[in-house]
């Protein structure tokens, strides 16, 4: 046998099982035939289980009446509703439109996307009154702190350019004192030169000496001018750095409490900047009012089911209250139908349920009676069973 003629075997024998199974799960069949009744056990067994069986249906039976008495009471109220003269029906048309376009106000706040959240609103509630002004103060904060960091950036480069000029003068320094000594050093040889002609070799070398003389001076006096004034400019620069250092000491300090004070800002309002808490504060304002117009919407639509309750209250209606979230069909006659409709499928679909639980108990009282009947040495034993199943 091939795999394939297996399968199909076993789907046929599954098919075989199960295939009556649901079409019977809604039948309830007694048949006490195969229940050994001489066994007391086994009678009793099978008699309270009947018995059980009638008081279930007989608690769906009430529970399903109670839904079927307040379906029929709908209806009912649909056939007050079209005896109503059309002046009247219209009156209280208008008053339905009333509610239905203030719960569609209500429904369309409920349902929009929410600019704020609660914790963001009561937060800036709880600040209402010193909103504006600590966006004033975030606002002039941060256009300060922007001023204070052109003065730091300015101060630094002012900084840069006196450490610059300091080492360009200490360079022309360190230079001239090496000119100096370079100077004196070739006045040295011109002079020990011109000494080895003069006495040496008896040439005439005073011009020599004069020369050298005047060149030695010159350079020399050159370089102490040039020292000098390099000196002088050297401890002014000096003096312009520490005034720098005092500035620029003063504005950190000014930086730094700038910097505090926006921290605390922020934390206070728990924002990041100014333009957060502004934007916060429009959407705050426009939250608000948009809360106090539900909140009118909400009182004008609690007034205007009071009043719809009371002209309700004029007809006999069996479910008043039930038609104020119902509006929508009475100021509607195809939606009335189509209300009217689905009660109809409800009761009849209940009455269905109903009857079914009537015969369930009616079957299951047959049941225990056939018993009694036919089997009378137990008759008084099956009574007992039945009265005790009537006082629960």
């Amino acid at each position: 046998m091939s795999v394939r003629r297996i399968q199909n075997f076993f789907e046929e024998k599954r098919k075989e099982w199960y295939s009556d199974d649901a079409d019977l799960w809604d039948e309830v069949i007694y048949d006490h035939e195969d229940v050994a009744i001489h066994n007391k056990e086994e009678r009793r067994k099978y008699v309270k289980e009947c018995l059980g069986q009638m008081r279930d249906a007989s608690d769906t039976i009430d529970e399903l009446m109670g839904e079927y008495s307040t379906v029929t009471g709908y209806l009912a109220d649909i056939e007050e509703f079209e005896r109503l003269p059309d002046s009247e029906l219209k009156h209280l048309r208008e008053v339905c439109r009333g509610v239905d376009n203030l719960t569609e106000e209500q429904e369309d706040y409920e349902n929009r996307e929410c600019r704020m959240s609660d914790e963001e609103y009561y937060n800036m509630k709880a600040r209402e009154d010193e909103v504006e002004e600590g966006i004033n103060k975030i606002d002039e904060a941060e256009n300060h702190r922007v001023l204070i960091k052109k003065d730091l950036k300015r101060l630094d480069n002012e900084k840069s350019a006196y450490r610059y000029r300091q080492r360009e003068l200490m360079n022309e320094q360190a230079n001239l004192k090496g000119m100096v000594y370079i100077v004196l050093g070739a006045l040295g040889v011109c002079f020990a030169i011109l000494f080895f002609l003069q006495f040496g070799l008896k040439f005439d070398a005073k011009i020599g000496f004069l020369v050298a003389a005047i060149a030695g001076a010159a350079a020399l006096v050159f370089a102490f001018v040039r020292y000098n004034n390099g000196s002088r400019e050297l401890s002014g620069i000096n003096r312009g750095l520490n005034r720098l250092i005092q500035l620029k000491n003063t504005v950190k300090i000014r930086y730094v409490n700038n910097t505090a004070l926006l921290d605390y800002l922020y934390v206070k309002y728990k924002v990041k900047d100014s333009k957060q808490l502004r934007a916060m504060w429009n959407r705050y304002k426009e939250e608000k009012e948009e809360r106090l117009r539900y909140n009118r919407t909400k009182a004008e639509l609690d007034g205007t089911k009071k009043n719809l309750a009371r002209e309700l209250s004029k007809y006999n209606l069996k479910y008043p209250e039930r038609w104020l979230n119902q509006t929508k069909a009475i100021i509607d006659s195809r939606e009335m139908v189509e209300v009217r409709h689905e009660l109809i499928s409800r009761r009849h679909a209940l009455r269905k349920q109903i009857d079914y639980n009537k015969e369930i108990a009616a079957n299951a009282k047959d049941e225990v009676m056939d018993i009694a009947r036919n089997y009378p040495e137990y008759a008084s034993e099956i009574k007992e069973l039945i009265e005790g199943y009537e006082k629960i």
